[in-house]
């Protein structure tokens, strides 16, 4: 172990012996400068003349009297008709029923409409949910009542009831629960309402949870029955579901894209008939039997890296996924792709798929 010191005994070499001139004066004549800026600063403490900052009162008599720095604040939009004390909007509601407004709750903000290129200004990532399930047109408008309560509405267009449905949906957990108004169908959030009524999809958000903005969101809803309905064929899938399995719409849905989470499955219709259970049927018609097959085939070739294969035959596949517990059986019938997901009991399992078959069956001509 070295025995040095740390600090060493020798004392600093100065390698200048000569300060220039030139050097010199510049740093006195910084150092005055300074001391002159010090000695300044604190001499004008009692140097102070309003003369020399405010305004005389002559200038601020003459008129008129240019004020930059005060800048009016921004005001609520109020709609001109109620300014002129009249209940009736001034403005166009666009899709919106007139019965959206009353004594109490009034416009706070202009009707907007978005199309499929603008839809990103106001929902931004939530955008290619609704582009994918048919989206046409997005109504949004705002009203508030005199408490200072105030409510977003969005009314999505999604050009039929596939679309409606898909994205109803996508916004539904199983746990809650279901209510009708008509022929709309919605659940509560704790701040308004989400649902759905033919082909639209519509949105109501309060600002606050309480029970003043429930009782207009659900009076919202029924107002609603009187928009516009289009007229469109029922979807094949959706009557077998309905007709034949008596599943209520609520518990029905329908993804256009990404079924399973595969690319290249779409056009698919999915049925709970308990709301209580996770079981589902899905049903699927393509274009052809070949199309159908093609489907079929590749369905249990991705689900086979997930799931055991139990039980195989011609056009019928039975699954097993041992994490979830349950089945998955899948079966290819003419142009048709149908079976059941999320069965925990095999033995209902060929009873559910039994009452499916017969619903298709005796759907087709």
């Amino acid at each position: 172990m070295s025995r040095k010191p740390v600090f060493t005994r020798k004392k600093r070499r100065v390698l200048r012996k000569d300060i220039p001139t030139v050097e010199a004066l510049v740093s006195a004549v910084i150092v005055i400068g300074l001391g002159g800026i010090l000695l300044w600063f604190f001499g004008q403490q009692e140097q102070y003349d309003p003369a020399e900052r405010d305004l005389s009162y002559e200038l601020l008599a003459q008129k008129p009297v240019e004020d930059n720095l005060y800048k009016i604040p921004l005001k609520r939009w109020v709609d001109p008709a109620l300014a002129q004390g009249n209940v009736a909007p001034a403005i166009n509601l666009g899709i919106f029923p007139e019965a959206i407004l009353d004594d109490s709750w009034q416009l706070s903000s202009r009707l907007k409409t978005f199309k499929e290129d603008t839809l990103f200004e106001k929902i931004n990532g939530e955008a290619p949910k609704f582009l994918r399930q048919g989206f046409q047109q997005l109504s949004y408008v705002s009203i508030q009542s005199p408490e200072g309560d105030e409510i977003s509405i969005e009314l999505f267009d999604q050009g039929g009831l596939k679309g409606s449905l898909g994205v109803f949906s996508e916004h539904r957990s199983a746990d809650q629960p279901i209510l009708r108004e008509g022929k709309a169908i919605y659940f509560r959030t704790p701040a308004g309402v989400i649902g759905m009524l033919s082909q639209y999809f519509f949105r109501i958000a309060g600002n606050q949870s309480s029970e003043t903005i429930q009782a207009k969101a659900k009076q919202l809803v029924i107002a609603f029955a009187g928009l516009p309905e289009q007229k469109e064929q029922e979807s094949l899938e959706f009557k077998i579901l309905t007709d034949q399995l008596n599943i209520e719409p609520a518990l029905i849905a329908y993804q256009a894209k990404n079924v399973f989470q595969y690319d290249f499955a779409t056009d698919f219709w999915f049925g709970q008939p308990d709301a209580k259970q996770p079981m589902r049927y899905f049903i699927h018609r393509a274009e052809s039997p070949e199309t159908a097959q093609e489907t079929f085939e590749l369905i249990v070739e991705e689900h086979g890296f997930d799931y055991e294969i139990q039980d195989e035959a011609e056009g019928r596949v039975l699954m097993w996924h041992p994490f979830l517990k349950s089945h998955f059986v899948i079966q290819q019938t003419d142009a048709y792709v149908f079976g059941l997901e999320n069965v925990s009991d095999e033995e209902e399992l060929e009873s559910q798929m039994e009452t499916l078959i017969k619903a298709i069956r005796s759907s087709q001509p």
